[in-house]
C-alpha cells in the first residue's frame, strides 16, 4: 500500500507544480522497519514493497 500511496502522491506532486512526475519519485523516500528501501534491498524486499 505504501507505494501505491507513494506514487499518487508524486502524480499529485507533478500536476501541482508541472514537474515530470520522475523528479517527483526522487523526492519521495520510503522507509520500513529495517530503514531506507533502496535499490540495493530490492532482493531482500517483499513484493509490495519494491520500488
Amino acid at each position: 500500500a505504501g507505494t501505491g500511496i507513494a506514487d499518487l502522491i508524486a502524480l499529485e506532486m507533478s500536476k501541482q507544480t508541472e514537474t515530470p512526475i520522475d523528479e517527483c519519485r526522487k523526492k519521495i523516500w520510503l522507509v520500513d522497519s529495517k530503514g531506507l528501501i533502496v535499490e540495493s534491498r530490492k532482493e531482500s524486499l517483499q513484493h509490495f514493497k519494491q520500488p
